[in-house]
């Protein structure tokens, strides 16, 4: 799919808008542009404290295999859907997020990905975890 600068200014300023937060990253994972629900969501003042940090970064330590597997995983006109990672917001206890994973613009110098999320649960401290053998963490809240 070829994009003009006006498609993706018009592409962008739609995002900003969109009531669900939502990522654009480059193919490493740099954040460059981020929603306000976004923000929200992840704890942080604005949208501009989230560009350029990579995403990676707020993702739970015990996830972060899993979340470079999914990140390659994203190919072009393919939606990748219902993918839950565990991410660790600055001020706040991780929760596990569910994504929807799309790749808008590729060509031979850059990637955009667009990652919408969404919180599957209340945050939860991970207390333990167990690999359910398709490449997703499961965690396990444990009763005091």
């Amino acid at each position: 799919m070829k994009f003009n600068a006006f498609d993706i200014k018009k592409y962008v300023e739609e995002f900003h808008v969109c009531k669900k937060p939502g990522l654009i990253t480059n193919g490493r994972g740099a954040i460059l542009e981020a929603n306000s629900a976004a923000a929200a969501l992840l704890s942080v003042n604005d949208t501009s404290d989230l560009k350029s940090k990579l995403l990676v970064s707020y993702v739970h330590r015990k996830n972060v295999h899993d979340f470079y597997e999914l990140r390659h995983s994203v190919v072009p006109g393919i939606i990748v859907t219902n993918e839950k990672i565990w991410l660790r917001p600055r001020k706040s206890l991780p929760f596990l997020a569910r994504f929807e994973i799309r790749m808008i613009l590729e060509n031979k110098s850059l990637a955009l990905l667009r990652w919408d999320l969404e919180n599957a649960n209340e945050p939860v401290q991970p207390d333990r975890y167990r690999n359910d053998h398709s490449k997703n963490i499961q965690y396990i809240k444990t009763i005091p």
